[in-house]
C-alpha cells in the first residue's frame, strides 16, 4: 500500500461528512481535488494501534453535501456514474461536477440531460 492509498481524506461537504482516500479523489488530473490536496499542508499524521502511520487530510467544501455522494460514488466506481432510477437533479449534479472540475462527468451528464430533454419533449 502506497502513502497515497493510505492517506485518508475527511470531507465536510455542506455539513455532510464523508471519508475516503486520497487515491479515490485524485483520479482526474485537473480536478478541484488535485488542486486543493496537492497544494495544501493541512494534513497531519497519526499512529494507529498497530503503530502504522496514517496521514489524514481534513477539508471543508461549501457545496451541496447531498449531491456529493454521487460525485464520490462516481470516483469510487472507476468513473462510472450510477444514479437511482428516480434521479431528477441532473443539472444540479452537473453544476457540482463543473465546480469539482470533473470534465468526464460533466460530459456524461450533458448526454443524460440531452436524453432526458428529448424524452420529455417527445423528440427522437
Amino acid at each position: 500500500m502506497t502513502e497515497e492509498d493510505s492517506t485518508l481524506i475527511e470531507l465536510n461537504v455542506g455539513g455532510v461528512y464523508y471519508k475516503t482516500t486520497k487515491k479515490t479523489l485524485l483520479q482526474e488530473r485537473d480536478s478541484y481535488f488535485n488542486q486543493i490536496i496537492n497544494n495544501s499542508s493541512k494534513s497531519f499524521t497519526y499512529e494507529n494501534y498497530n503503530n502504522k502511520k496514517h496521514t489524514i487530510f481534513k477539508l471543508f467544501i461549501d457545496r451541496n453535501g447531498d449531491l456529493f455522494k454521487y460525485i464520490l460514488d462516481y470516483l469510487r466506481n472507476n468513473k462510472k456514474l450510477i444514479l437511482p432510477d428516480n434521479f431528477k437533479d441532473f443539472k444540479r449534479l452537473q453544476a457540482e461536477a463543473k465546480f469539482y472540475k470533473l470534465t468526464d462527468l460533466e460530459m456524461i451528464l450533458d448526454e443524460m440531460i440531452e436524453l432526458n430533454c428529448s424524452k420529455t419533449t417527445g423528440e427522437k
